[in-house]
């Protein structure tokens, strides 16, 4: 029969024998079984890429519900982008809509951590980045005016919850008592070998840093970073946390503000 079957397709390629047609259009399903494989497959695939972008959310609430929630995500979200990697967008205040989650209360941000080391990972690694000596080249009354550019190959997230803690705990398979009032800021670095560096920065590191990424003068820096601007430059330079500068003026924005 096998044999049979394959003489008739290779016959049928070279339109030579049309049964194997006759044969294939008795066994074709039918639109409604079509379009069942298709919804199952569409709804297999953006789960399988949620599961890959979220992978702490799905440990820390199992996997059998994440699958319950996540097919909730994509019934009421659906998918209209080209890159699937862009997909899941959105995923961590769905969670904090979910009454089920509610003894979870960090849980929103954990995927925000988990979204932001999967775009991390896509950003190119810059080829330049800020240093003294270009400090140096500033004139000093250009301070205030100087936009300094939170290097691309990274992210930064601020939570109300110890996340860094949570991550590790999870990563390292562990159950332990967390204080959960205890808040967190999080610097997210790619590295040369493509993996995403997770570090806890302080509150004023944040502050900093979430100044750059704002791409706002230094001019308009609470007068507590102000205060502390040497060494926060210095460790933003020492660290490769800066790409490079422009001046708020060329965007034709007015600064009086000086250092």
């Amino acid at each position: 029969m096998l044999k049979q079957l394959q003489q008739e397709f290779s016959d049928s390629l070279n339109q030579t024998n049309t049964r194997v047609e006759a044969r294939l259009a008795n066994n074709a399903l039918s639109p409604d079984e079509s379009m069942q494989i298709y919804q199952n497959n569409y709804l297999l695939s953006l789960s399988e890429a949620l599961s890959a972008t979220y992978p702490t959310v799905q440990k820390l609430v199992g996997e059998d519900y994440f699958k319950f929630v996540a097919k909730s995500f994509i019934l009421q979200h659906g998918h209209n982008q080209g890159d699937l990697n862009l997909f899941g967008h959105g995923f961590n205040q769905f969670l904090q809509q979910q009454e089920a989650l509610a003894q979870l209360p960090y849980l929103a941000d954990i995927a925000q951590l988990d979204w932001l080391i999967e775009q991390t990972a896509g950003q190119a690694l810059p080829s330049q980045y800020f240093t003294v000596e270009i400090l140096q080249s500033i004139p000093t009354e250009q301070l205030g005016d100087v936009v300094l550019h939170l290097a691309p190959h990274q992210s930064l997230l601020a939570s109300q919850y110890p996340v860094f803690a949570i991550y590790q705990m999870v990563q390292q398979d562990q159950v332990e008592a967390i204080e959960l009032d205890e808040q967190d800021f999080v610097l997210f670095s790619k590295q040369p070998n493509f993996e995403v560096q997770l570090e806890q920065i302080s509150s004023v590191s944040y502050e900093f840093l979430s100044h750059c990424q704002q791409q706002r003068p230094l001019g308009e820096l609470p007068q507590h970073c102000l205060a502390e601007l040497e060494p926060l430059l210095g460790e933003a330079i020492q660290q490769q946390r800066l790409s490079h500068f422009s001046f708020a003026s060329e965007r034709g924005e007015s600064h009086d503000a000086t250092l």
